[in-house]
Parts: C-alpha cells; structure tokens; sequence
C-alpha cells in the first residue's frame, strides 16, 4: 500500500510543473490580449483612427436609407471632439449640414449629447 501512495505523490511532482507552464503561458496570452486591446483603444484616437470612424460612420446602411457623412474628427473621441462637416442626407438628397458639431464626452457619442457650435448650419429640403 506504501508504494501506490508513493507512486501517486511521485505522479503528482511530475504534474506541478506542467501545471505551472500552463498557468505561464495563460498569464502571458492575459496581457497580451489586454496590450492589443489598449493599443487598439490608443489608435483609435490618432487621425488614422478619427478617420476610420468617419470612414466606418459613413458606409453604415440602414434601411431608412440615412446616410452620414463626417468631414473631420478634431480632438479625442475620449472627451470633448469636434465634429467639422457633418451631412446628413437620405434617398431624397441632402438635409442637413453642420460645420461644426461638439462632442463633450464619450457617452456623447451614443446618447445624443452633442450639438452644433456654430450658428451658419444650414437644413434645406428641395
């Protein structure tokens, strides 16, 4: 009986260093994962990130046939960003355009507290 529970311990050393690797390797793929995602997040504020969420903004499609265009993002999309040139246009044409719009924060972007800065917007309807 002695030597199966002293093959059992034996067993069990030799499983603690694989255990070991394993959580390592888990460890590090963790904060890779977190490092590409702050990256990410990092970019998104650089002009090639304001100009792929002015890019991504215009090609979304909805079926109401609303289109969004965005000139220019100025700022950090993080707290305060000016939207310049903003137009918004459906199958009948053009409907409103903005010069400026001001975006105070990120919750700003989803929850509608934004609004034009400059009084020269122009909405027209043919």
């Amino acid at each position: 009986m002695v030597d199966v529970v002293a093959l059992a311990e034996e067993e069990i050393e030799k499983l603690k260093p694989a255990a070991l690797k394993l959580r390592h390797w888990i460890g590090i793929a963790t904060v890779l994962l977190f490092l590409v995602f702050g990256v990410a997040l990092w970019t998104l504020d650089t002009s090639v990130g304001h100009r792929f969420i002015a890019d991504r903004v215009s090609a979304m499609r909805p079926s109401s046939g609303l289109r969004i265009r965005i000139g220019r993002i100025d700022g950090s999309i993080w707290s305060r960003a000016t939207l310049r040139d903003v137009r918004l246009s459906d199958p009948k044409g053009l409907f409103l355009e903005v010069p400026e719009l001001a975006v105070d924060s990120p919750t700003g972007w989803t929850s509608g507290a934004c609004g034009p800065t400059s009084r020269s917007s122009t909405a027209s309807r043919s």
